[in-house]
């Protein structure tokens, strides 16, 4: 509640040459009562509307987007802080010409918080791992849906997000990869950056998710947008076809993600998480491609999520 409180006052701060907006707000049945800090920003002049749909991100997005009535919509998840030029930022790069079909605004951590723990400097990597790419064109897996933005038309020509991703993750994936199939391209913004303000996470948590993520969405995301199995992700977690070099990977991560294994390493991370000269990216990577190598593993095995008995949540 403190983040949405938090994101709405930062909309209702945008600047004077901003173009007029509407805030549509989706909350799920699990989700708290917003009817109080929606009042308070209405009060201020914020134009706001509450919808309410199922617990299902592709289902709430496609909610929002779907009651629009601007011809261009910004999608913004609820953990964001954004600048008073954000808004306007996403609206004139889509107002030039041969501007981009989908403008995707670069997203990173607070600096204090990058600098004081090694799980966050991961994600930090993680969520800047597309700036400097050529003409700050972005791929399809590279995608930012949590600040993301298009014409209206587009959106619903494309159809929306799929509802189909049972639990957490892949649904942005497919999406992009639908977008770029049907000849969209993607943009890159650094200046319609937000800061992501991720709260009550750690490598455990963050272990839970990449597993939950391969485990119920990877099947599905490669049925319908099969060239996906080039992304290291999934070429390294998957079981298909491959070289000698990407079998003997998988036999590594299969090692690092056996129980035993994976809850050291989690341990460990967690242990090591504030001594700064012991980060090193490529352990944790290797470590975070290990939780999705067990994740399809479990899965093609049929041996149940696990993931309570591995990172102890469900």
């Amino acid at each position: 509640m403190e983040a949405l409180d938090a994101l709405l006052d930062d909309l209702g701060r945008q600047s004077p040459e901003t173009p007029p907006f509407e805030v549509i707000v989706v909350n799920s049945p699990v989700g708290s009562p917003v009817d109080s800090v929606m009042r308070a920003h209405k009060d201020k002049g914020l134009r706001l509307r509450l919808v309410e749909a199922e617990n299902n991100i592709g289902v709430k997005r496609n909610a929002g987007a779907f009651v629009a009535a601007g011809s261009v919509l910004l999608f913004l998840d609820d953990d964001m802080r954004v600048a008073s030029g954000f808004v306007s930022r996403h609206a004139n790069a889509h107002a030039r010409d041969g501007s981009a079909d989908i403008v995707c605004g670069d997203v990173h951590f607070p600096s204090e918080w990058v600098e004081a723990s090694n799980y966050y400097r991961y994600k930090q990597g993680r969520h800047q791992a597309s700036v400097g790419l050529p003409s700050n064109s972005l791929p399809p897996h590279r995608i930012v849906t949590m600040n993301m933005s298009m014409s209206t038309q587009l959106f619903s020509s494309l159809g929306g997000f799929r509802t189909d991703f049972p639990q957490y993750g892949q649904e942005d994936l497919e999406f992009g990869f639908r977008a770029v199939r049907s000849g969209c391209t993607i943009e890159l913004s650094q200046e319609a950056s937000a800061s992501h303000i991720e709260v009550g996470q750690d490598w455990r948590t963050f272990a839970a998710k990449v597993y939950c993520s391969t485990f119920y969405g990877s099947e599905t995301l490669l049925k319908v947008a099969p060239e996906a199995a080039n992304v290291p992700t999934f070429l390294y977690s998957e079981k298909f076809p491959s070289s000698r070099r990407v079998g003997i990977v998988r036999g590594v991560l299969s090692f690092v993600g056996s129980s035993k294994v994976l809850r050291l390493g989690i341990k460990y991370a967690d242990k090591l998480d504030r001594i700064r000269w012991a980060y090193v990216s490529t352990p944790y990577a290797i470590l975070i491609l290990a939780v999705a190598r067990r994740g399809a593993t479990d899965r093609l095995r049929g041996a149940g999520d696990r993931r309570s008995q591995l990172f102890g949540e469900r």
